[in-house]
């Protein structure tokens, strides 16, 4: 089933900041002219919100130099807004419309990232405990040849199926004489397989001179 975040409408929206500078006329008060315009930006953002296709409107106003710089932008809080903060003197006026299955996408790449963060961290917890010469870095086609289990996994599955001696390699990469053994730098070192790994890993990993496996899915 396809994650929120993985759909056509999410990964192929557009965000667009539009700078309108207007001028309002003045009153009586002083004061009369900046309400006028604070409620001319509220109608922009509510406009906005109510606009086909928009799912995630937020807006900042407030007064212009002679050039139309603004000077102090300040959240706008609409009425169409649906999420954020309100204002303690307005609490029915918040300062963000998102529109909901929008929020479940962004709910879902947060998600997305937070998993793949931790499957990162534990791939590099896993390599480095092996001698990994791409521990450090994201494995790629063009990563360092190393021959540890990680970075070749099929080859080490079919090395461990002739079950005789000979030239054998362990975890690490390196060559041993004893099928089933390791070298004395990583004799106890136990393989670690994470959600996503290819079949030939976890197969090495279930087999008893894995010295107990331990299986890690994200």
């Amino acid at each position: 089933m396809t994650s929120p975040h993985e759909t056509a409408q999410f990964r192929n929206s557009a965000t667009y900041t539009v700078v309108l500078t207007y001028t309002v006329a003045g009153g009586a008060r002083v004061q009369t002219a900046r309400r006028r315009a604070e409620r001319v930006a509220e109608k922009i953002a509510n406009a906005a919100s109510r606009l086909g296709s928009v799912v995630d409107v937020r807006a900042v106003a407030g007064p212009a130099g002679a050039d139309g710089e603004l000077l102090w932008p300040t959240p706008v809080r609409f009425s169409a807004a649906n999420t954020g903060e309100s204002r303690l003197d307005d609490p029915g006026k918040l300062p963000r419309y998102l529109d909901p299955d929008y929020e479940r996408a962004l709910t879902s790449l947060a998600d997305a990232h937070v998993r793949a963060r931790a499957r990162r961290d534990a791939d590099r917890e896993r390599r480095r405990a092996i001698g990994c010469a791409n521990a450090l870095q994201a494995v790629t086609p063009f990563s360092r040849g190393c021959n540890c289990v990680y970075c070749r996994p099929v080859e080490h599955h079919a090395v461990a199926l002739s079950q005789t001696d000979g030239e054998h390699w362990c975890s690490c990469g390196r060559y041993i004489t004893t099928a089933g053994e390791r070298c004395p730098d990583h004799r106890d070192v136990q393989l670690v397989v994470l959600d996503g790994d290819p079949e030939e890993l976890t197969t090495l990993a279930s087999r008893p001179d894995n010295r107990g496996s331990m299986q890690q899915d994200e």
